[in-house]
């Protein structure tokens, strides 16, 4: 789901309502936000997101972890996982304080 789209809940579940019953769901949303309406469907759904730089330059990481649900990490809601990367490059000023650039290796293993 690009950012355009984030919002839309309707789209959102359009998309989801595709997939084949009984299987998991790669979802890739820029916006971690939309978690929480991929998280509420009958099945597994593992979010791969960005969008929050994890703040970057300090103070924006504080006003991230404060207005934000999904800044950095792992997540878990109704049997759905979900990554938020703090992401390879930047935003704005070119540069990161305290806070690094990151790309994820996401392995999936079948059980």
């Amino acid at each position: 789901i690009n950012d355009a789209d984030w919002q839309d809940a309707e789209n959102i579940k359009s998309v989801l309502s595709g997939s084949p019953y009984g299987c998991p769901v790669i979802f890739l949303s820029h916006r971690p936000e939309t978690f929480d309406i991929a998280a509420n469907h009958d099945f597994n759904v593992i979010q791969l997101s960005g969008h929050t730089h994890s703040g970057q330059i300090p103070p924006v990481e504080i006003v991230t972890r404060f207005f934000m649900r999904y800044n950095y990490g792992l997540y878990k809601k109704n049997g759905s996982t979900m990554y938020v990367t703090s992401g390879a490059g930047v935003w704005g000023p070119p540069m990161r304080l305290f806070n690094i650039a990151e790309v994820a290796v996401i392995k999936l293993v079948k059980n």
